[in-house]
């Protein structure tokens, strides 16, 4: 299985749009968004995916009960964890959170075998032990390039998607 891994939208819908049309191409079947959609009608963009979506919330999801009702009302697809994310796809068991720190928490509580987060908008990737530690950059590529990341949950193998706005 393919997994798309985003963060930081940030209200950008045409990248968004984007993102998850390169996803749907490359064959992902899940989505893992860590965080700041930051509005209600990105959450419905999410939910136009065919497959199902995981998000946490970020730091200017302004409105989390209108983001919660949404969710739970209008997209099935759609689970929202809160504040911090766990989920297993075909085996692979990965965690995710906005920001870093929650990470490191749940890294210390139990072994993933990828841990994501966001809110820096600067990519990173680095093992430590069997756990591959991700921060995809950034959906809405205001402070630099837009990219998100597929996962492959049989490989463990992770590939950088450049979004190239339309």
């Amino acid at each position: 299985m393919r997994v798309a891994i985003m963060s930081d939208s940030h209200d950008h819908i045409w990248n968004l749009r984007q993102a998850l049309c390169l996803a749907a191409r490359d064959g992902a079947q899940a989505v893992v968004h860590c965080g700041d959609l930051v509005a209600p009608f990105m959450l419905k963009e999410l939910g136009l995916f065919q497959g199902e979506v995981h998000l946490v919330f970020g730091n200017n999801d302004g409105d989390r009960f209108m983001l919660a009702k949404t969710a739970m009302t209008q997209l099935s697809n759609v689970t929202i964890h809160g504040e911090m994310g766990r989920v297993s796809l075909e085996d692979a068991r990965i965690c995710f959170a906005h920001e870093r720190e929650r990470v490191w928490g749940m890294l210390e509580e139990e072994p993933w075998d990828l841990a994501c987060f966001g809110h820096t908008h600067e990519e990173f990737l680095k093992r430590s032990g069997s756990t591959r530690i991700l921060n995809p950059g950034e959906v809405m590529g205001k402070g630099g390039d837009a990219t998100f990341y597929l996962y492959n949950t049989l490989s463990r193998e992770l590939e950088r998607v450049p979004i190239v706005s339309p």
